[in-house]
């Protein structure tokens, strides 16, 4: 899932190739296309960037395609969607027993997409001129699971893992010394981090078990709040506004 953060979009894909916008506020479908991923893999990453001109709808599939949309806005543009671009994130994808596929962040400020998953590696892509920049080492046999940049710092991102551990990376370092802090979040797979939309180096995170935590990168010991939501069923998503205090599982 992915939320718009000024129009009241909320983007959502199936375990296939379908990708729904919705309406949120009004609860109307505003548009359904197909991904076009191949038979037997999913959409893994889902992102809308440059949202100030509109927005782009950017999926990540789990065989390291990144695929780039216009034009799902039928109030802006009543023709079909676009897709404006589309390349290969990842190459090295190792083949795990618990697979998180391949995960994305987007970088607003210096038009850098973030690209990890099942690798060793975290990639740093332009995503205009499609050039690859850094391999940073991740330091782990666990899957990434989740990637999320700090809004107040154009260097600094952190990484939440399928063994639970969340690990913060700094790409001025060399790229097999990136990783600055790791930390033991959740003890279970990691579904998703996010930055607080309001406040500066806090992050939530969730875990497939219905734990979600508010963290503090400067309080290292333990979560600033803890909230256990559908410990029954457990979350499949989750997603947090990037302008507003609101998040969704």
């Amino acid at each position: 899932m992915a939320f718009h953060s000024y129009d009241q979009h909320l983007v959502v894909s199936n375990d296939t190739d379908i990708i729904t916008v919705w309406d949120w506020t009004h609860k109307k479908r505003l548009r359904l296309f197909c991904n076009g991923n191949p038979k037997g893999t999913s959409i893994t990453s889902l992102h809308i960037i440059n949202q100030n001109v509109g927005g782009i709808i950017t999926t990540t599939s789990a065989d390291g395609i990144v695929r780039l949309y216009r034009n799902y806005d039928p109030l802006l543009d009543p023709g079909p969607v676009q897709m404006d671009s589309s390349f290969r994130g990842l190459n090295e994808i190792v083949p795990l027993r618990h697979s998180s596929g391949v995960v994305t962040d987007w970088k607003q400020s210096s038009g850098i997409l973030l690209v990890g998953g099942d690798s060793k590696v975290i990639k740093t892509w332009d995503a205009q001129t499609e050039i690859q920049g850094l391999d940073l080492d991740t330091a782990s046999d666990a899957s990434v699971t989740s990637i999320a940049s700090d809004p107040g710092s154009t260097q600094i991102f952190v990484a939440g893992f399928g063994d639970g551990w969340i690990k913060i990376f700094d790409w001025r370092l060399k790229e097999e010394e990136a990783v600055v802090q790791t930390h033991r979040r959740h003890g279970s797979w990691f579904q998703n981090v996010e930055p607080h939309p309001m406040m500066a180096y806090q992050f939530l995170s969730a875990s497939v078990e219905g734990g979600v935590k508010l963290c503090d990168l400067g309080r290292t010991d333990h979560a600033v709040t803890t909230w256990d939501l559908m410990q029954d069923i457990g979350l499949s998503a989750f997603v947090v506004h990037s302008t507003a205090e609101v998040f969704a599982g």
